[in-house]
């Protein structure tokens, strides 16, 4: 195949169906598994030789934020083990009029004359691209639009839909449709490659907005221009609201995205010299936390389909299983943590029950606490989203009980939430404010 194409990752938008876990840093930055949403899309692209990418970042913070992160490059290549160091750009500051506007930017200031390969900054995938780009070559297509057949379970109104003739030509795409509208199950997963023709369409395009999914691909159809779609074979998943973020990281610790590794430096506790650990398939615990565990009369029980980060503190009658537990963090005597999310720096204490939950970076959780999905209580109706979510450097009284839906933030953050319309406050404490989403 042709050379692989520059890949151009559209970053914008406030994250707020993520709060509270956004309001420090950018949605694309939220940790999975102990690295960015971004770094894992990423991830699984350079495995497969995509070495340039340029961000293209919309706002002060995702801008700013996303390019301290990543910088040029070579951080990003270290952490994840490649051979040779993968190549990061940026949009330089542009008051764009939507995401199809952005990429024709990128490829005007980069002089960018091939194929290139549009992802969004909130999605994980690990799908063979290469056969979608040599798809979208062999049908000389201007846009080829990744695709996935979605499940009759799951609510098809967030995504785009598209109907489809038998050559895998676009024929209608119906952005986000109410029910009974969508002429199909196939969604736009916002993977596009375009081709160089593109530029000049979209410079022809001027005065109104140029959202790709809902403004540039209906009217390219419309206009009879070459729009294919090309259903994708592998993992795609939009990660913009707590219940995806841990749906998709427990995906990712079940080993159903193959071209992610949760260390450079695969360590499985079957590993550890003294055999203490009783055998169980895809469980890993960063060399340093070893170390510790290693040092105590009766070691914590760690189940399956675990992750357990660097230089952490486990202590005994601890359990853990199918959860993701971050750097520096402290999990006190008793606590038991099951599908969980719980990220750099957190204290979990004594007897702390964390069931299907996310604890944010920072956050110490108080003896005796419970913080459970599952819990039969009556929730709030509205969103569907049952997760519950602490925020970053939130302090929980020992005690607390927390059940689904609930989300906890610093209180000084009160006023940033409530403002956006999305959420509905419950109520305060002295160190917290509490709030679901309507």
């Amino acid at each position: 195949m042709r050379e692989l194409p520059t890949v151009i990752a559209v970053v914008g938008g406030e994250g707020t169906r993520l709060y509270p876990l956004t309001l420090q840093h950018p949605k694309p930055l939220v940790s999975m598994c102990g690295l960015a949403i971004l770094s894992r899309t990423f991830e699984a692209m350079a495995r497969q030789g995509f070495n340039e990418f340029i961000l293209a970042g919309k706002g002060v913070r995702n801008t700013l934020f996303i390019k301290e992160f990543f910088k040029e490059g070579s951080g990003f290549s270290r952490r994840i083990g490649l051979k040779s160091d993968a190549n990061f750009m940026y949009q330089p500051k542009y008051e764009d009029r939507g995401n199809a506007d952005a990429v024709r930017f990128c490829m005007d200031f980069y002089d960018i004359g091939g194929d290139v390969l549009v992802v969004g900054g909130d999605h994980i995938l690990d799908i063979t691209l290469a056969d979608l780009i040599r798809f979208h070559r062999s049908k000389n297509a201007l846009v080829t639009v990744g695709l996935k057949e979605l499940d009759e379970t799951e609510d098809i109104s967030p995504f785009g839909v598209v109907e489809m003739a038998s050559d895998g030509r676009i024929k209608r795409f119906v952005e986000k449709p109410k029910e009974g509208e969508a002429p199909s199950r196939t969604i736009n997963t916002g993977i596009y490659v375009f081709s160089p023709k593109i530029r000049e369409i979209l410079e022809g395009m001027t005065g109104g907005p140029m959202d790709t999914g809902r403004d540039i691909i209906p009217f390219l159809c419309s206009n009879n221009y070459l729009v294919y779609g090309y259903i994708c074979e592998g993992y795609w998943a939009d990660v913009g609201n707590p219940e995806a973020l841990l749906k998709t990281t427990q995906d990712v610790l079940h080993g159903k995205l193959s071209r992610i590794k949760l260390f450079v430096k695969q360590t499985t506790i079957d590993e550890a010299p003294s055999g203490k650990f009783k055998r169980g398939a895809l469980r890993w615990v960063h060399d340093s936390t070893i170390n510790k565990i290693e040092k105590l009369k009766t070691p914590p029980k760690i189940g399956d389909y675990v992750r357990i980060g660097a230089h952490c503190v486990i202590e005994e009658r601890v359990e853990i299983d199918s959860s993701s537990i971050g750097d520096y963090c402290k999990i006190e005597e008793g606590a038991r943590i099951n599908g969980s999310i719980v990220m750099d720096f957190t204290n979990v204490g004594r007897d702390v029950k964390l069931n299907n939950c996310i604890v944010g970076r920072y956050s110490s959780i108080g003896d005796r606490s419970i913080i459970d999905r599952d819990m039969d209580v009556d929730v709030h109706e509205g969103s569907h989203d049952l997760t519950p979510v602490v925020g970053e450097g939130v302090v929980i009284e020992e005690g607390s009980v927390i059940g689904p839906k609930k989300r906890i933030a610093p209180i000084y953050e009160s006023h940033r939430i409530l403002s956006t319309g999305r959420f509905l406050e419950l109520g305060y404490d002295k160190n917290n404010v509490y709030f679901v989403e309507k």
